[in-house]
């Protein structure tokens, strides 16, 4: 199960719990961004039934390069430094 920062946990998901979160997701675009490049195969990537990007040729789209992961971290940073 993936928990993120978004309702309902918000402010009572420890933040180390949310960069473990992200560090696992990252891991497993980059799995699918190696098996996409070595089969030739593209994926979808979908959260809570809404599409959040794709991988083709080995690499991940906009999406989920800059609105997933790079929001993701842009607000795991911005919370660090406010702390």
């Amino acid at each position: 199960m993936l928990y993120t920062a978004r309702p309902p946990w918000g402010e009572e998901l420890d933040p180390q719990v949310d960069r473990a979160h992200l560090e696992e997701v990252k891991e497993l675009l980059g799995e699918v961004c190696r098996i996409s490049e070595q089969n030739g195969v593209s994926f979808q990537v979908e959260y809570a039934g809404e599409l959040n990007g794709t991988v083709e040729s080995g690499r991940m789209d906009f999406g989920l390069r800059e609105t997933l992961i790079g929001e993701w971290e842009r607000a795991l940073n911005s919370a660090g430094s406010s702390e």
